[in-house]
């Protein structure tokens, strides 16, 4: 019964965010928008996966260029961001103002985390941008406790791959800790977590937490999974 309630708690609440989001804000964000008055159009997606279509953006990921779509052949690069790039990569890429990781930063070890950032630095223009979602361990520390993780809407069914629907929360917790066998989370971050990571860079200022209800925020270019969502922002110092 406490679960049930829990999770329609949690359902209306996202709905509520939802319709606000694309009802009032209608898919924009004012931090897109200061980016774009700003003249700071220059974008890139890290880690996109290979179809996902955004046409503001350039792409990077692992992926081999002809696994794309081909509407994204012309703006995608191939890059491992987890090891130092090589000068002649650099200078084919170029500098961006806005560099942005969607529910990627998880994937690295703590260490590569580190490159990771030094990379990020090496590749925006001065008073660059870089946006980082991640999911929240204080968020799913919070639904462990309250027994609803498995009605995460974008954990749940993902989560359903591996473990069955009535399997006890510590399952469901090691599946947001591990994550799937072909794509570990390797770090787990939470706005603290994170916030100190990228300070500890010694590359970025004013970095701070965007909320979903953050007058900055829109889903879904700061927040893709909004359930699960820790968004941070910083500048290149």
């Amino acid at each position: 019964m406490i679960e049930f309630l829990f999770s329609k708690y949690y359902q209306i609440k996202f709905r509520l965010i939802y319709s606000y989001h694309y009802r009032f804000r209608k898919n924009k964000s004012l931090f897109e928008k200061n980016l774009t008055k700003n003249n700071q159009t220059r974008w890139i997606d890290i880690g996109c996966s290979g179809n996902n279509l955004n046409n503001n953006f350039y792409y990077a990921d692992l992926y081999p260029v002809e696994d794309c779509l081909e509407e994204m052949k012309s703006k995608y690069h191939q890059l491992d961001i987890s090891k130092p790039i090589e000068k002649v990569v650099k200078t084919k890429l170029g500098k961006f103002d806005f560099i942005r990781m969607q529910h990627v930063f998880e994937h690295f070890t703590y260490e590569q985390a580190s490159i990771v950032l030094d990379n990020c630095y090496e590749l925006l223009e001065e008073n660059g941008k870089l946006l980082i979602s991640v999911p929240d361990l204080d968020i799913y520390l919070k639904r462990y406790f309250n027994g609803s993780l498995k009605h995460i809407s974008s954990f749940g069914p993902w989560a359903h791959t591996r473990i069955k629907e009535n399997s006890p929360q510590s399952d469901y917790f090691s599946i947001y800790a591990h994550s799937m066998l072909h794509e570990k989370h390797l770090w787990c971050y939470n706005k603290k977590g994170l916030i100190h990571k990228i300070i500890s860079s010694g590359k970025f200022k004013n970095v701070k937490k965007i909320g979903i209800l953050n007058k900055l925020a829109g889903i879904p270019f700061t927040h893709n999974r909004p359930e699960e969502d820790l968004c941070v922002i910083a500048v290149k110092k």
